[in-house]
């Protein structure tokens, strides 16, 4: 495998190919689209992205740039660059969402209730105090779904427990196997155990999901849904698993 040096440079010059301008002799080596909406920023070990050249905003890619190709690389710097565009257009609507209260007024009382499937809680999102803070991100790239606006709190009084992880974050020499997905959308990971809740890892935090009504230009936010932890990225039909990838803790 190629170094993290040896990739940045890489990078560069194929960016510079495609028309990129490159700044390659910086402290923080980068280069910026020819639109000038997106420019990646080569750190030591990781990349990431910014709408323009405004570092402060910029966002990690969540890659490694040593076996990433330059053009995924575009894809994934375009779609955080997107995301942090879109942050600042959400930021007046977002100060009115920032409390557990302000969420739990758009769900219905019964999608309140606990989670009892895949990922679980003890508890209810109504056991939470209502003026919990709420703090708005953007999950990895795989994860987001259409409109969704996606809200991580702090829940350590749920009880929850993961009933899937990423792929990278499961132990080297564990048995993952490959299935179709029961919904017919693609396939899944899985750890090949014996559904158990002693493999299920715990969580102090939730996410809440909340997204337009309707397909309506002007349709107001509603909940969609919430559960333990946060957003994994499926694996899209024939695509290559990546340690951000789903994997299920169970063979169930």
């Amino acid at each position: 495998m190629r170094t993290f040096k040896q990739a940045t440079t890489e990078h560069l010059a194929a960016l510079a190919a495609l028309g990129w301008t490159v700044k390659a002799d910086l402290k923080i080596p980068h280069a910026t689209s020819p639109d000038g909406k997106t420019r990646l920023w080569f750190k030591p070990q990781a990349v990431y992205a910014s709408p323009g050249s405004d570092f402060k905003a910029a966002r990690s890619c969540h890659v490694d740039m040593r076996t990433e190709t330059t053009a995924a690389l575009v894809a994934d710097g375009e779609y955080f660059a997107g995301c942090v565009t879109a942050s600042r257009i959400r930021k007046t609507t977002t100060k009115t969402l920032n409390t557990v209260g302000a969420l739990r007024a758009l769900f219905a009382v019964e999608a309140l209730a606990p989670r009892t499937r895949g990922s679980t809680t003890v508890l209810g999102l109504d056991a939470l105090p209502a003026d919990r803070e709420a703090f708005e991100f953007w999950p990895v790239k795989g994860a987001e779904f259409g409109a969704a606006r996606y809200f991580r709190v702090a829940a350590p009084e749920l009880g929850g427990k993961l009933g899937a992880v990423r792929l990278a974050d499961v132990a080297i020499g564990s048995p993952v196997s490959r299935r179709a997905a029961p919904n017919g959308h693609g396939d899944e990971l899985y750890l090949d155990v014996p559904a158990s809740e002693a493999n299920m890892p715990a969580t102090d935090t939730v996410t809440v999901i909340v997204g337009p009504a309707s397909e309506a230009p002007d349709a107001p936010l509603v909940g969609w849904t919430w559960h333990p932890g946060e957003p994994l990225a499926p694996l899209a039909p024939g695509a290559v698993p990546t340690g951000e990838t789903a994997v299920k803790i169970h063979n169930g």
